[in-house]
């Protein structure tokens, strides 16, 4: 069934009292009712329009689609280095979005049509829910009660206020794969993963792209190592990088979009003909009425929650961008797990984001986990260290000429792992096996113990890990004395 003919079927909810309504059909409340019908509660799940979220219509799916593209692209044209003969001619804009919008069908009839729910037994409703007290909402003028309610509303883009943006217009995630023609010139304001991705994949596909990030370097939540590598590889791809700068103001002219834009003392205008804008996100608070429902929140950190995901009313959880947090599909889906078990069971259990891995799917993937270097210094001391390993010693990274990049792992002296990053081919998948390490408090010598497939990039892993452990092994007294007692006893 489509979204649109669902939207129109689901309206009623067949009973007005559960055991958890669901306020929102993205990740988070997927997960929610899911879980929560497992565990044999009675739920209902309200979305405003379709089931899918953020992630599947204007997110992670569609983003990934032509961030494939724009990677077959770039292929081509580096493919004489391999002696190859190829080229691409020209991009079809049209047929890449379409391209897009199969893949996030594909992902919708698989995993969250509303069918697929219905069949585990969970009710639907498609409209605006607000609450009018603090158990009771409505919905298509329907009065719902539930011993638990979970808010799960996702977020937006947040636009800055910038003069005249609004006037001359502009795209956001949420718009940008409805564009039927490739802007020739394009700025993008913001140098975050969105940015980051969104930019390199318009570059490749022949755009002229302008990339305006406010702070002192790309990515700013991620190694500074890293930030320089992606910085280097936008550059090398003809994408214009301007740090330290605002936008000041936006004009319309004869030659295009106009912006004016500060970068240190200096100022200039940068002219082009559309605007991404990928300057963060926003949660969805508005027309819920939280007041009503004696739910504390702010219009831009959020629906304030504890530990344990559960609001100012205690009948009320939150999970996912709602809260302002992570805003990743795996960190709602895990807000969401430890918020059902929170409110269908006595005990709490609290939010434990300590391995939360993220990655940016940009070319080199850039993925991350735990702590910095610097984070890590500033929680532990001075004695924090690091093993790193450079793709250039990776034998794998040699054969696909993939070397600059590496994989660096955060540690306390005597071998703690306190956080990774992993610049290069396929970091998204990698740095789960050190999400697992540091979520089951694994050591750097243990991680270096465990055997990795030759060749792989996944052995550069092993390979950081064996860093320590020789130097580690070098410093050691002990191992010292036993070399000399197995020389002394040697025969």
């Amino acid at each position: 069934m489509s979204p649109e003919a669902a939207t129109s079927r689901y309206r009623t909810l067949p009973r007005t009292t559960y055991d958890l309504v669901t306020l929102g059909g993205g990740s988070a409340g997927l997960t929610a009712a899911r879980l929560a019908r497992a565990l044999h509660a009675s739920v209902a799940l309200i979305d405003r329009e379709k089931l899918g979220g953020e992630c599947l219509y204007t997110g992670c799916v569609p983003s990934k689609a032509l961030l494939h593209v724009a990677r077959v692209a770039a292929a081509i044209r580096q493919s004489g280095a391999l002696g190859l003969r190829a080229t691409v001619e020209s991009t079809d804009l049209s047929a890449v979005m379409d391209y897009a919008e199969r893949a996030i069908d594909a992902v919708y009839e698989e995993s969250d049509a509303p069918e697929h729910l219905v069949a585990l037994g969970v009710d639907i409703a498609f409209g605006e829910a607000r609450f009018i007290s603090p158990r009771a909402l409505i919905v298509n003028g329907q009065i719902v009660t539930a011993r638990r309610i979970l808010i799960a509303t996702g977020s937006h883009p947040a636009i800055p206020d910038i003069p005249g943006l609004h006037e001359t217009g502009f795209v956001t995630n949420e718009t940008v794969f409805a564009m039927r023609s490739l802007p020739a010139r394009l700025a993008v304001i913001g140098g975050g993963p969105v940015g980051c991705e969104l930019g390199q994949a318009f570059a490749r596909i022949g755009s002229q792209v302008t990339l305006l990030q406010r702070s002192a370097r790309l990515l700013p939540k991620d190694e500074p190592e890293a930030s320089a590598i992606l910085h280097n590889r936008l550059a090398s791809e003809g994408v214009t990088i301007a740090l330290r700068a605002e936008v000041l103001q936006v004009t319309r002219s004869a030659g295009g979009i106009v912006l004016s834009v500060r970068e240190g003392d200096g100022a200039r205008d940068v002219i082009v003909d559309a605007i991404l804008v990928a300057t963060g996100r926003a949660p969805n608070v508005a027309d819920l009425g939280l007041k009503a429902g004696g739910i504390q929140y702010d219009a831009r950190r959020g629906v304030d929650v504890d530990a344990f995901l559960r609001t100012t009313n205690p009948r009320v959880y939150a999970a996912g961008d709602v809260t302002g947090g992570y805003h990743f599909t795996h960190a709602a889906a895990l807000d969401a797990r430890v918020a059902v078990r929170n409110a269908l069971f006595p005990g709490k259990t609290r939010l434990d984001t300590r391995a939360m891995p993220w990655a940016t799917f940009t070319e080199p993937e850039i993925a991350h986990v735990g702590l910095t270097e610097e984070e890590a210094r500033r929680h532990y001391g001075a004695g924090v260290q690091s093993a790193v390993q450079p793709y250039s010693g990776v034998d794998r990274a040699i054969t696909d000429g993939a070397t600059p990049g590496f994989v660096k792992l955060v540690h306390s002296a005597s071998g703690n792992l306190l956080g990774a990053q992993i610049v290069g081919p396929r970091a998204g998948d990698n740095i789960n096996e050190l999400a697992l390490a540091i979520a089951h408090r694994f050591t750097i010598a243990q991680i270096a113990a465990a055997t990795h497939v030759y060749p792989t990039f996944a052995l550069a892993i092993q390979q950081a890990a064996g860093n320590f452990t020789m130097r580690h092994t070098a410093r050691s007294a002990t191992i010292g004395l036993l070399l000399r007692i197995g020389r002394w006893a040697r025969p």
